[in-house]
């Protein structure tokens, strides 16, 4: 069998063992190289989850099916899908992203839900012409896992007469299950990237947001609650969300509060985990989802859903307190993290500018991208808070450690933000700036 070149990564053990990623399936006694997790009903195609596919083997899917057409839905790398070799003529649907995470692979920018639904009304455009549709990653295990539950929450139409364990709508619990028990290789649903559960988190918000009745009950409120909480993992920070995205995000957080509200329940206690006491439960969160909460729940006051005294009120817990406890170990926020905290807090934040813009040009694991954008987001901020250093670091320095690439983004995004580059840059770097 020809050997497949694969460049990712996450996918080098195969060339190691000189195997193909169908082969290594192949020969595994103990998992599919596919499953059907949607039958064909009434008009609607087959929906298929698995691991990458030959050729052939779409063929074959086709052929089994009446010769429908076979939709292959991508959820590779550029590296892994570069090293694929398909019929021109096959029909492909490609979800660009950035290793394992919600990232487009070519922008390092968080993939936007419009760009999400645009792909997914396509998938489901294909199904609905009576197509099966092939969702695979390289091992039909996580990423592809992840597209097909975005897929059915999304698309819950596809659903129906499925199961009648599914709620209406479905939770994201509740599809993750059918996936499972369709596909028992599956990553569970708590186990996926981080970024994949943020993203995950924003659809399932936003489809709740747009349900005219949620009926909800004590366990309804809880069990949509949880599956917002998935949000807490997105980004916020503008470095790596459109303002577009984080602004509906904003919106249908708003709306379900209110929906919440009307029927006696607390969307954002709904979302803790369960425990005696607010502070043991939003100790349970993360530094980075408790930061997340925070802000979120600062811009449900900025948004006028509720004013700050109720919402402390409810919470039992000033904001500013559960800033604090957020931030009591700064290390495990990222650097887009502080800058939203101190756009939402200002010096209630307990940063510095010289801080924040120390982790940004650092470069760490969870902040690999745009930090020229994200400096510049943080002068913004310091400018309007009066933040901005007076001590041995000045600004300079720090936009002195961006690369070339960096200092244009940096000079790009001062503009939008209606700064001066110039007045910020040396001599030397004033050529970076876009007349």
């Amino acid at each position: 069998m020809h050997k497949t070149k694969v460049t990712s990564p996450y996918a080098r053990w195969y060339n190691a063992q000189k195997l193909t990623p169908i082969r290594a399936f192949l020969e595994s006694k103990s998992a599919a190289h596919h499953n059907t997790i949607i039958p064909p009903i009434g008009n609607h195609g087959a929906l298929i989850l698995g691991a990458i596919p030959t050729q052939a083997m779409l063929d074959r899917i086709s052929s089994e099916n009446g010769g429908l057409t076979v939709t292959r839905v991508s959820l590779l790398t550029n590296d892994e899908e570069s090293a694929t070799d398909y019929e021109v003529t096959q029909k492909s649907i490609r979800l660009s992203l950035f290793e394992h995470s919600s990232m487009d692979a070519s922008t390092g920018t968080n993939i936007a839900l419009v760009e999400v639904q645009q792909k997914m009304d396509e998938v489901a455009d294909g199904l609905s012409a009576g197509n099966v549709v092939y969702f695979h990653c390289m091992a039909g295990h996580t990423r592809s896992c992840f597209g097909v539950i975005t897929f059915l929450c999304l698309h819950p139409e596809f659903l129906k007469g499925v199961s009648e364990e599914l709620g209406e709508p479905p939770s994201l619990q509740e599809i993750a299950a059918l996936v499972k028990k369709q596909r028992p290789e599956v990553t569970v649903l708590d186990d996926l990237k981080s970024g994949q559960k943020g993203l995950l988190g924003v659809v399932a918000l936003n489809q709740y947001s747009k349900t005219e009745n949620l009926n909800l009950d004590a366990n309804r409120a809880k069990r949509i609650a949880q599956d917002a909480v998935f949000m807490l993992h997105a980004p916020l920070d503008r470095g790596f969300r459109e303002k577009s995205d984080r602004t509906k995000q904003e919106e249908n957080l708003a709306k379900l509060y209110k929906t919440y509200e009307q029927a006696g329940y607390n969307f954002l206690l709904s979302m803790l985990p369960e425990g005696v006491g607010m502070l043991r439960r939003f100790g349970q969160l993360s530094p980075s989802e408790q930061a997340h909460f925070v802000i979120l729940a600062q811009g449900l006051v900025s948004m006028g859903a509720v004013t700050k005294e109720d919402l402390e009120k409810d919470l039992g817990y000033h904001l500013l307190a559960l800033v604090h406890k957020a931030t009591e170990n700064c290390s495990k926020l990222s650097a887009g993290d502080q800058v939203e905290l101190l756009r939402a807090f200002g010096v209630g934040a307990g940063f510095d500018f010289a801080d924040v813009a120390a982790r940004i040009v650092a470069g760490n694991s969870i902040d690999r991208h745009n930090a020229g954008v994200q400096l510049a987001e943080l002068l913004r901020i310091a400018k309007d808070n009066d933040l901005l250093p007076d001590s041995e670091k000045p600004v300079e320095y720090f936009i002195g450690q961006l690369s070339v690439e960096e200092t244009r983004n940096f000079s790009s995004r001062l503009v939008q933000l209606g700064m001066e580059p110039k007045s910020f840059l040396k001599n030397d770097q004033c050529c970076f700036v876009k007349n």
